[in-house]
């Protein structure tokens, strides 16, 4: 089930602060590389349609596995991962977990249940800036 929370926007220095009202992030958290939500984000963008939806909704990916974080498969510094692991209160064991951040830095998604791509999309298309955007 989807569930959508507010969140403060994050601290300079945090690996989200760069984002703030450029991008959406996708942060996906499993404890193995192989975890199935993981696959089936990844699975997913291999779709040229995927691909496009996501570009246009500018959306950064974010992976964490097992503690270890990269943006766009680009591992993140210490001190950044670090940042991101304190702001999502993950520690071991990692449970798989997603979260779609908005431009605005809040937590429009948070969920332990893999979601399909498609209804992210579909509910950042809701979203009062997104829909500004297509105007």
């Amino acid at each position: 089930m989807l569930s959508v929370a507010a969140h403060a926007a994050p601290q300079a220095g945090h690996p989200l602060a760069q984002e703030l009202w450029q991008q959406r992030a996708l942060i996906i958290s499993v404890p193995a590389a192989d975890h199935a939500m993981l696959a089936d984000v990844k699975s997913s963008l291999q779709r040229q349609d995927y691909q496009t939806a996501f570009a246009e909704r500018r959306m950064v990916l974010y992976e964490i596995i097992a503690g270890k974080s990269m943006r766009n498969g680009v591992p993140l510094e210490d001190i950044q991962n670090r940042a991101l692991l304190d702001s999502l209160q993950l520690e071991p064991p990692y449970a798989a977990s997603v979260w779609l951040v908005g431009l605005d830095g809040g937590i429009k998604l948070q969920s332990a249940e893999p979601v399909d791509l498609q209804q992210v999309f579909q509910l950042i298309d809701g979203m009062p800036m997104r829909q500004n955007e297509l105007r």
